[in-house]
């Protein structure tokens, strides 16, 4: 039996804001990608197709995304009447309401198609003799599990479960899990990892089948596609599609005084472009003290790269010395932080219960839109380590129990602009010092990306000699065992007389073959290794790192115009700024391209301006207001390393624009891995969360007028394999002689 096996197409994805010929320019890259993947799976004619969850990227997608996998399978079965399809529900397209089977449930209308979105389904396929069991994400995201096992009748037993593969189990890994058991399996197919790999026991992730989600730069070199396997031979093999060209530019060392310096840098960069940036998605990097790229390179620049590129994301960054390292959450067995909440006035006396974390998203949210102060009430006193706060008003207390946090060195947060800088010699001399540091780790960097090409240019010419050799050597086999008899694979005609020709220039080729991709099998063993001059820039970088980034001046900016006023208190450092700014350019989709500090009068003390794309300053509207307060609450949270939770008890996010707060909390979720974020969300956003947050904490009212908590589970659910039964080896085989 033959199946292709492919994952995660998230359909009615949007995360850019470039449209083309009337529609999302992203949201049709990911519709033509499975057009092409879907036409790939017809040449190779299989039995089975299975689709490994999140065919959507949100249980509520647009009109446009359901039109493209209804008429996509349609024509698969035009073209392969005689194929199965099996799909599954992933966490993105599974609603958080246990009930609803979300947008799978349209599958059912298609004949030929089997869909499973809640709970596991199997599937008896006679005219293969094989048994297929589907298991959707809502299986295996909480206990208790089902209890899954091969059907000994059946030739083929294939298993179809969506998570995230780990070896061990719940008492090393300090979390619950499923315990997947692949014995007896032929075939696992797992969704959810976005990259393609392979393990022992017939366990696979075919990965997305395009670069998804906010930062399609993170796979930059990575190959997607369909995974083939073939049961009866044990043949396997990836087959990639053609993606949007994506570009990650080199850092860029700005200089806040004068604009051309920057602007020189990145125009040298673009110039280096092979086929230059039009049609691609571009991220540029700029690295020096500066909050906004406007202030480091020429907004007309700028605008350039933003008309010629398909989408432009702009990282202002600023080499520091290494944070803490994270800490560690406890096990399983030890003493972990707990959220406890308490409902007042329920029957029978309060009802009091406590919800262990984890790192990640925790979401609050109610009912309905009217209970949010009544929420908000009970949250403003989360943090507080000491006294209980008096919830009568809002019938409920939350608290947080066993949390860890540090006040940063020295007691304070270093200041935001430059007041109080020293002007003596070695203040001067810790600034060049900063600078060569920055232009040290810029060209160790510009190195390492040069040796990471080199590699992946390795890997794939070593791949497609692999697959030239597979064909070839089949070929050849086939053409001696059945002789002059054997027939063209063009015309169909028996070969008779040009028999020894063919075969003679077959295996000449097949010795040139064998003979480059010996060549280029050495050369990716040789780049394994990491070259001398980038351990020896690498070496330069570490012993020109500072203590820590030298206080700037806080310049002369424009005056006029009101601002986003920072409330009073400790000051932000910069980098929270830029942190800020660059969660509010993902959350605007690149309309907003950073921030900018203005000076207020002396009642309104310190003021923040956004930046548009075009380079212009002005006050941000309600809406961006609200966004901007929830980015500073996020990035205040990272000032702060060593803490294990981090409560955001800001509530912009219940009046922002809901697709918004989700692309800034998801962006947010990029950094700070371990830390525990507490966010009140509305219904609108938490409906959307689930393949995002941890859980969501839903506070809703009975009939009888009690307060209720209920926990949502969210995120993705964690497969742990068995120890010894993981491989992450290559899959590929090396070229063999005919």
């Amino acid at each position: 039996m033959r199946l292709v096996h492919l994952s995660d197409l998230h359909l009615g994805h949007r995360p850019f804001l470039r449209a083309e010929r009337g529609g999302d320019l992203r949201e049709r890259d990911l519709a033509e990608t499975f057009q092409a993947a879907l036409r790939e799976v017809v040449r190779i004619a299989p039995d089975l197709v299975i689709l490994s969850g999140d065919l959507f990227h949100d249980p509520d997608p647009p009109s446009t995304a359901l039109l493209s996998l209804t008429r996509g399978l349609r024509q698969l079965q035009d073209q392969l009447p005689h194929a199965m399809v099996v799909a599954i529900a992933g966490e993105r397209d599974t609603p958080i309401t246990r009930g609803d089977p979300g947008p799978l449930a349209i599958l059912d209308a298609i004949p030929g198609v089997e869909a499973a979105a809640g709970a596991p389904r199997a599937l008896r396929l006679n005219a293969l003799d094989a048994h297929v069991m589907l298991v959707p994400h809502r299986a295996v995201i909480n206990p208790p599990y089902p209890d899954l096992r091969p059907d000994p009748g059946a030739r083929w037993n294939v298993l179809v479960i969506r998570g995230y593969p780990e070896m061990g189990d719940s008492q090393t890994t300090g979390e619950a899990g499923f315990a997947l058991d692949p014995t007896g399996w032929d075939y696992v197919a797992i969704g959810g990892s976005h990259a393609q790999q392979s393990w022992r026991h017939s366990v696979h992730a075919a990965g997305a089948l395009e670069r998804v989600g906010l930062n399609p730069w993170r796979e930059v070199a990575a190959e997607k596609g369909i995974l083939m396997m073939d049961l009866a031979t044990g043949e396997r093999r990836f087959h990639p599609v053609s993606l949007r060209p994506v570009v990650e530019l080199a850092a860029v060392r700005v200089d806040p005084d004068d604009l051309e310096v920057g602007t020189r840098r990145l125009r040298d960069l673009l110039q280096e472009v092979p086929g230059g940036i039009a049609g691609k998605l571009v991220r540029v990097r700029l690295r020096g003290d500066v909050l906004c790229a406007t202030e480091g390179v020429s907004p007309a620049l700028l605008q350039g790269i933003r008309a010629q590129a398909s989408h432009v994301e702009v990282l202002v960054e600023t080499p520091r010395a290494p944070a803490p390292s994270a800490l560690e959450w406890p096990r399983a067995d030890e003493a972990r932080p707990r959220l406890r909440w308490r409902a007042h006035g329920t029957l029978g006396g309060d009802r009091t219960e406590a919800t262990p974390l984890s790192p990640g998203l925790w979401c609050v949210t109610v009912a309905g839109m009217e209970d949010l102060a009544r929420a908000s009430a009970a949250l403003a006193h989360v943090a507080d380590p000491t006294g209980d706060a008096d919830g009568a008003e809002s019938g409920l207390t939350f608290r947080l129990e066993g949390w860890t946090r540090h006040e940063p060195e020295g007691g304070h947060v270093p200041p935001l602009s430059g007041q109080g800088r020293s002007s003596d010699h070695g203040a001067a001399e810790e600034a060049r010092r900063w600078a060569d540091w920055v232009e040290a780790s810029g060209e160790a960097e510009v190195c390492a990306m040069e040796w990471a090409r080199s590699r992946q240019e390795a890997e794939s010419r070593l791949q497609g000699y692999r697959d030239r050799a597979r064909e070839l050597r089949e070929r050849i086999q086939l053409l001696r065992t059945q002789g002059a008899s054997a027939r063209c694979p063009i015309c169909r005609q028996s070969l008779e007389e040009a028999h020894p020709g063919l075969l003679t220039l077959l295996e000449e080729e097949w010795e040139d073959v064998v003979q480059d991709g010996t060549w280029w099998k050495r050369r990716r063993e040789q780049l394994e290794e990491k070259p001398d001059a980038l351990r020896m820039l690498e070496q330069r970088a570490l012993e020109l790192q500072p203590a820590r980034e030298p206080e700037a001046d806080a310049g002369d900016p424009e005056l006029g115009g009101e601002g986003y006023a920072l409330p009073a208190g400790p000051a932000l450092r910069r980098d929270s700024l830029r942190r800020a700014g660059f969660l509010l350019q993902r959350a605007t989709r690149g309309i907003l391209w950073g921030l900018v500090e203005r000076p207020g009068n002396s009642d309104e003390g310190r003021l923040l301006h956004v930046v548009e794309w075009s380079g212009r300053t002005r006050a941000p509207d309600p809406g961006e207001a609200a966004l901007l307060e929830l980015a500073l609450a996020w990035a205040l949270g990272e000032e702060d390393p060593q803490s294990l939770v981090h409560p955001i008890l800001s509530a912009a996010a219940t009046i922002a624009p809901p697709d918004a707060v989700i692309r800034l909390l998801e962006s947010g979720l990029e950094g700070g891995a371990n830390l525990c974020r507490l966010v009140l969300v509305p219904p609108a956003v938490a409906r959307k969360l689930g393949g995002v947050a941890r859980a969501i904490l839903e506070i809703w009212t009975d009939e009888a007028g009690r307060n209720q908590v209920r926990i949502l589970p969210g995120g993705g659910a964690r497969l742990l394999l068995p120890e010894g039964r993981i491989d992450f080896t290559h899959p590929l085989d090396d070229i063999a002689a005919p």
